[in-house]
């Protein structure tokens, strides 16, 4: 949903076990359909607000840093700061698959979001276009939250019509669904129970990771 026909648009999607919701989106501060680094300050502030508007806690990026840079995204930690809202830098590049790096950075914030969505929180997760990355992002999150793959992708797909079909897309996301059932195996009770200890730290030490734009 976007008001002004900017490329910032919101998809918010249930999860289905709590109130906590995921909001789907493209590139804060996009000027225009095409990823062109003509963002501008002003709409920086105005999406930074939308996303406070709309009660997010955390936001998720996925973009590379070379692609932050382009699209002048270099004050969006501070804009979201001054908002409340935490940031998590996971860049995910390539043929836009989650790999190795993502998942070494994934294991500390998953649970982090997911202790926001059990309480009734949402969590925003944006990539270049809202159409690839965030999507595929999402349905990880959805899986590892406890919905079953089919209902995952149901509730992705009717927030996003289209996405999710690449054969790549569908073979990462199954092998999420076998990841969690491990994980779950070996943690009783973890699906039931959101306080359960699952696999991943508990902690992060620099939720912000402000250093990834400074550097």
């Amino acid at each position: 949903m976007s008001a002004d026909g900017s490329g910032f648009r919101l998809a918010v999607v249930g999860t289905g076990r709590a109130r906590g919701q995921i909001v789907i989106a493209g590139c804060p501060g996009r000027a225009a359909r095409m990823p062109l680094p003509w963002n501008s300050e002003w709409r920086l502030r105005r999406d930074a607000t939308t996303l406070k508007h709309w009660g997010v806690e955390a936001l998720v990026t996925l973009m590379e840093k070379s692609e932050l840079t382009l699209m002048r995204l270099t004050e969006l930690p501070e804009l979201l700061a001054e908002h409340g809202i935490v940031w998590y830098h996971l860049p995910v590049g390539g043929a836009c698959i989650p790999d190795a790096r993502f998942e070494a950075l994934w294991r500390a914030v998953s649970p982090q979001l997911c202790a926001i969505l059990w309480r009734g929180g949402r969590v925003a997760v944006h990539c270049g276009d809202g159409r690839s990355r965030a999507p595929l992002v999402s349905a990880k999150l959805l899986i590892e939250f406890g919905c079953p793959i089919n209902d995952a992708l149901n509730r992705i797909r009717g927030a996003r019509p289209g996405v999710l079909v690449r054969p790549e897309e569908h073979a990462f996301i199954l092998q999420q669904t076998q990841r969690a059932e491990v994980g779950d195996a070996a943690v009783p009770g973890a699906r039931d129970d959101p306080s359960a200890s699952r696999r991943y730290p508990a902690e992060l030490d620099n939720p912000n990771r402000l250093d990834l734009l400074q550097a």
